[in-house]
């Protein structure tokens, strides 16, 4: 599928964009403290649902990709299957938001903090498997040096969120630089691979 492209560039696109419009329509929410998935309450909650399908678009974007690319059989299926994954935890997101931190957890909420860091763990190990085999990829491996790049400072990044993500004071805003320096590397993989 050579138009893989356009799921990826669209999907991580838009959701981009409406995670931006999320921060401008509810600047009551305190970007170092609120969680990006409480943008799912209120009169907006169906943009956030939208960000999650978007992504998970993205992510089926970056599946095809990795399987059209790839010549090694074995890094093809894996970088597929978890892209693949991260497209299925986006949409479990979406159907099931997370309440407000503050108020009564349920069902939808806890089936979302359980996805969470599968979604999360996929995207890291995806982005780790997809960056290494780059490397061997001969039309591709100039490209390695800036996607390895971003992978580090996504690793970078994701070593400050482990030890900052139970302070509530920092929750939302390490939230959003991991997502940010992911969204980097996702957009690196999908404008100068394709």
């Amino acid at each position: 599928m050579k138009d893989n492209r356009h799921l990826t560039r669209i999907g991580f696109g838009v959701s981009l964009f409406l995670l931006v419009l999320l921060h401008f329509l509810k600047p009551e929410f305190n970007p170092l403290t609120r969680n990006l998935s409480e943008y799912a309450n209120g009169k907006y909650g169906f943009l956030m649902i939208l960000f999650f399908l978007f992504n998970a678009l993205g992510f089926v974007g970056m599946a095809f990709h990795s399987y059209r690319i790839f010549t090694h059989r074995a890094y093809r299926a894996i970088a597929s299957f978890l892209f693949l994954v991260c497209a299925f935890s986006a949409v479990i997101l979406s159907i099931f938001p997370l309440n407000l931190i503050d108020s009564p957890s349920n069902t939808s909420s806890y089936i979302h903090i359980q996805t969470a860091p599968m979604f999360l763990i996929s995207e890291i190990v995806a982005m780790t498997v997809f960056t290494i085999r780059l490397r061997f990829e001969r039309p591709y491996k100039p490209h390695f040096l800036p996607t390895i790049t971003y992978a580090v400072c996504t690793y970078l990044v994701f070593i400050l969120f482990l030890l900052l993500v139970r302070d509530p004071n920092y929750t939302g805003l390490v939230q959003r630089m991991l997502g940010f320096s992911i969204w980097l590397w996702l957009m690196n993989s999908s404008f100068r691979l394709t």
